[in-house]
């Protein structure tokens, strides 16, 4: 493969370095210029939406020390270092329209993942489906179908199956508790802590200590 060594250097880089450019650059390698839940390309000519590099372990995973021993209680303290280890590999990610990664944070939606003998199959779910972006074009139960990219980027290691699952268990927890709604209603919020407003709905959430967040659930919780 002419293409191995620029491949396993950009692995090493968006591992290593987290840089998102690179990360993109891999899945668009991996899965094509399609958005395998809008049908939108990525590229032009035509009309075309730009891609957005969706995590499944959020990236600021690695910044949480909270959420990070809450996943080694529940997965295992492998998984969780594996979580820190491979945040921006492309075995934790994969590419999407913006509206779709933005409900897809907020845990409108999740995925399935199966694995069928030496392949590996993803289904759409549905976990507050009102909440779903009107972008996306699947159905509950539906398969992913990905475009791939150039044979050389086959190589390149698609989305772990336990990291999607578990994602997707936590999605569905999290709304089948309330949680996730009492957090939803934080948006817009006026008060002190002006930090929470406009975030996204998982713990792990880029700009929000797990201090912040777990008090303010706390308080809603109790009132």
């Amino acid at each position: 493969m002419n293409n191995l060594r620029p491949i396993l250097d950009l692995l090493d880089e968006a591992t290593t370095q987290r840089s998102q450019s690179v990360l993109m650059e891999l899945l668009f390698w991996r899965d094509g210029f399609l958005c395998p839940f809008t049908g939108f390309s990525f590229t032009a000519p035509g009309r075309h939406v730009s891609a957005r590099s969706v995590h499944i372990f959020p990236f600021s995973f690695q910044d949480k020390p909270l959420t990070l021993k809450a996943l080694e209680t529940f997965t295992g303290r492998q998984l969780a270092l594996e979580a820190i280890k491979y945040i921006n590999h492309p075995c934790n990610a994969f590419n999407a329209e913006k509206n779709a990664h933005y409900t897809y944070d907020k845990l409108a939606w999740g995925i399935e993942a199966v694995q069928d003998g030496d392949q590996r199959r993803y289904f759409f779910r549905e976990v507050r489906p009102d909440e779903i972006s009107s972008t996306i074009k699947l159905s509950e139960g539906q398969e992913i179908v990905s475009h791939s990219g150039p044979a050389d980027g086959q190589i390149i290691q698609k989305p772990e199956p336990s990291y999607c699952n578990i994602k997707l268990a936590i999605a569905r927890a999290m709304h089948a508790c309330g949680v996730s709604d009492i957090i939803a209603e934080m948006y817009g919020d006026d008060d002190d802590d002006e930090a929470i407003v406009n975030q996204p709905v998982y713990l792990g959430g880029p700009f929000v200590s797990d201090e912040v967040l777990l008090r303010r659930l706390d308080d809603r919780l109790l009132s």
